[in-house]
């Protein structure tokens, strides 16, 4: 072997063992988005030998370096929450027009009562009374004399006497307006008795005898 063939030996193996010290030194230092170097397999390294070729000639066999980039992995997208559906109320208020005002209540005053006038009431002449007669003008003047009766009142109409009298007549309110006839003695007249308590009546009377005066009803129990 000629000292050039052994020269160039000497120089490949350098060659060599610069790229694998190279080689080295970039996968110490390397970043994940640094470029890396891909080295051959330790097995091609050793198989490339630096072989004379036939003739006398040296071949270098080098390695081919290919470079990868690892790309960084894309992280998961979160899916996206869907806000629920949100109520939303409206609440409009209602405004009276601008210058309308609202009429004051006009307070009602109360209304009079309505007086009731109660009907004319008659007087009850119906029962047993006392008459007591006292002779004021004409004949017999002074004297007094007096005897019962038993009267009925059917509305305003009134009717009774006794045996020696008969009265006929009709009531107003209180008072009553009768007519007399004694048979027996052929005289006539009247009676006006206007009702003071519910027992006593007063009024006047007047005969054919002729003679009159004031009258009073008792009433009988």
């Amino acid at each position: 072997m000629s000292s050039f063939t052994r020269e160039l030996m000497i120089v490949g193996v350098l060659l060599v063992g610069i790229s694998l010290v190279v080689g080295a030194w970039v996968s110490q230092y390397d970043r994940s988005d640094s470029p890396r170097l891909g080295m051959p397999p330790e097995a091609a390294l050793d198989g490339a030998t630096v072989t004379p070729a036939a003739g006398g000639s040296l071949r270098i066999v080098t390695a081919t370096v290919q470079v990868t980039r690892e790309v960084p992995a894309t992280p998961p997208i979160a899916p996206t929450a869907t806000p629920a559906p949100r109520l939303q109320v409206t609440v409009i208020a209602t405004e009276a027009p601008a210058g309308t005002t609202q009429a004051p209540a006009i307070p009602t005053q109360p209304s009079a009562p309505t007086q009731v006038i109660p009907a004319a009431v008659s007087g009850d002449f119906s029962g047993r009374w006392r008459i007591v007669d006292t002779i004021t003008s004409g004949s017999g003047t002074g004297q007094s004399f007096s005897f019962d009766v038993s009267l009925q009142q059917t509305g305003n109409r009134i009717t009774g006497g006794n045996a020696g009298i008969h009265i006929d007549g009709t009531v107003s309110g209180q008072t009553a307006t009768v007519t007399y006839t004694q048979p027996a003695l052929g005289h006539t007249g009247g009676f006006t008795w206007t009702l003071v308590s519910a027992a006593r009546a007063e009024g006047t009377f007047t005969s054919s005898l002729p003679n009159s005066g004031s009258s009073i009803l008792q009433r009988l129990p």
